[in-house]
Parts: C-alpha cells; sequence; structure tokens
C-alpha cells in the first residue's frame, strides 16, 4: 500500500477492507452456527462429534484453519510496515474531529404556498436551527467515536502517537491469531521448531481478534466518512443457519439419504423396496427439474 499524501485515501481504504472483512466474517458466523449444531446433539466437547463423514467434517475444519489464516493475513495488513495503520499516521491530516458541515438535516424546507414572507422567513430560521443541532449532535459523536479508540485522545488533532498506541494494542491483541496462523496453520505439514510450543487458538480467541479489527473499521468509518458501516449487509443469517444444520446432518449422519433412514421417512413413502437408496431415487427425480427453473 502506498502511503504516499497524495494517492493515498483513508476512505477507499477502508471501503476497500470493510470488503475483505465481510468475506471473512461470512466464515466466522458459519462456523459458530456449526458448533451450536454440534452442541444441540450434545457433542459439545471436542472429540465427542461421532463423524461419519469424514470428507465433509475436513471441509469444516479446513474452513475453520482458512478463517485463522485470512483474519491473521487481514490483521499483519493492519500493523505491518505500510500497512494500513501506519499508512493513517502519515495522513492524518484526512481525520477532521469536527466536522464543518453536518451529514444529516441539510435539505431546505420549502412550502408551495407559504402564503407570507414572515412565513418564509420563519421557515428558513427553522431549518438553520435544524441543521445547527445536527451539526453538533454529529461532532459530539465524532469526539466520543475518537475518544472511544484513542483514549488518550486531548481534544485537538489526533497525533500519531494516538496512532501508534492503538497500533501497538492491535498487535498485542491479535499476536496469538498471527502466531497460530504462521507456526500451525499455514503450511501446517512442514516442520517447523516453535510449533510445539504455541497453543492453538479457539473461536472465541478469534472472535476477539474479529470484534477489535471490526471495530477500528466501524470507528473509523465514522470518523472519516460520518456514517456508520454495515458488514452485515451481505450477509444471509438464514441461509448461515440452514447451512450449518444441512452439513452438521451430513457428518453426523453421513449422508442424507442416511439420514433419511435414520427417520423412518424411507420406511414410510417407499413401496418398491428401494428404501435404503430412498433419497437418491427421489432426487434423481427431482434434479432435472430443478436444473431448468
Amino acid at each position: 500500500m502506498n502511503s504516499n499524501k497524495s494517492n493515498f485515501s483513508i476512505v477507499e481504504q477502508l471501503t476497500k477492507l470493510a470488503t475483505e472483512l465481510t468475506y471473512i466474517k461470512k466464515r466466522l458466523y458459519f462456523l459458530e452456527a456449526i458448533i451450536e449444531q454440534f452442541k444441540l446433539h450434545d457433542t459439545a466437547k471436542i472429540g465427542t462429534v461421532m463423524v461419519r463423514n469424514h470428507i465433509v467434517y475436513d471441509i469444516v475444519r479446513d474452513c475453520f484453519e482458512m478463517l485463522i489464516i485470512d483474519l491473521a493475513s487481514f490483521c499483519k495488513h493492519f500493523i505491518e510496515k505500510k500497512g494500513f495503520l501506519l499508512c493513517i499516521r502519515a495522513n492524518l491530516n484526512q481525520i477532521i474531529p469536527n466536522p464543518d458541515k453536518p451529514r444529516g438535516l441539510q435539505k431546505t424546507l420549502h412550502f408551495s404556498n407559504p402564503g407570507s414572507q414572515s412565513l418564509q422567513h420563519t421557515t428558513r430560521e427553522m431549518d438553520i436551527a435544524l441543521q445547527e443541532h445536527s451539526q453538533e449532535l454529529l461532532k459530539e459523536d465524532v469526539k466520543a467515536s475518537i475518544k472511544y479508540l484513542f483514549p488518550n485522545w486531548q481534544g485537538a488533532k489526533i497525533s500519531t502517537t494516538d496512532l501508534d498506541s492503538l497500533r501497538d494494542n492491535f498487535e498485542k491483541i491479535v499476536s496469538n491469531l498471527r502466531a497460530d496462523r504462521d507456526n500451525i496453520r499455514a503450511h501446517k505439514f512442514e516442520k517447523k521448531s516453535q510449533k510445539s510450543q504455541i497453543n492453538p487458538i479457539d473461536l472465541g480467541e478469534i472472535r476477539t481478534c474479529f470484534r477489535e479489527a471490526e471495530k477500528i473499521l466501524e470507528t473509523l468509518t465514522f470518523i472519516c466518512k460520518h456514517a456508520n458501516l454495515n458488514l452485515d449487509r451481505d450477509l444471509n443469517p438464514s441461509e448461515t443457519s440452514t447451512t450449518a444444520r444441512d452439513i452438521a446432518d451430513i457428518i453426523l449422519n453421513g449422508s442424507v439419504n442416511q439420514l433419511l433412514n435414520n427417520m423412518n421417512l424411507s420406511e414410510i413413502h417407499c413401496k418398491n423396496g428401494e428404501t435404503f437408496r430412498f433419497y437418491y431415487l427421489y432426487r434423481d427425480n427431482v434434479s432435472p427439474a430443478l436444473d431448468q427453473t
């Protein structure tokens, strides 16, 4: 990333990073949903899952490892040389604690038939007062956001010391994540001297690292753009939960066909003796119709 002041735009980088973090969040949501499904099947403890489909189970494990690898890479980009936070450090002039223009009520009120100049004047005064009030509220919200992200901020411009403190704190929070990525998940079949000394992180620690990165993006977005960042805009919670249920069923039962057999649906609906292949027989008849929709 080029930190040249004439080329670097904090707003543009925030938009780019938000897209990347949304991709990571989808995987996090999916894995959280999978674990909830295992808990519902009384298989919350590691090692108690009765795996009947190792291929799908390994796919889920790969998803977990890629979550660690991608999130660690994302966080590394935050704190490395020529990374996001150091580029901001060279462009602090783009972060303005006191916005000059309100981003709220800016539209002038108009009446088709005001009736008198007095009413027009009163309307303009109300409009100006409303905009000034909106601007003051915005200024206070921006200041609160800056104070939240930079606790030692003194009310003037954000300093390089403020940003260095944020970077150092973030680096400490994600240190175990990066160690796991570098010494366990990435190139895991290569022999590494430190591998035995690193403790694998769990989903709770991953979630903490993700929330910290999300918090920085959300707060900087509000400070710089005076708008809220919504990383959930491209997420479908229903899709995540139902997909997790489907995959958990396959892992625990071996296949959809075996799940239906375990539910005795094949005995109820199959009249030709092909109870063992009940799902596949019906699926073969339905699939062509689905392909045409």
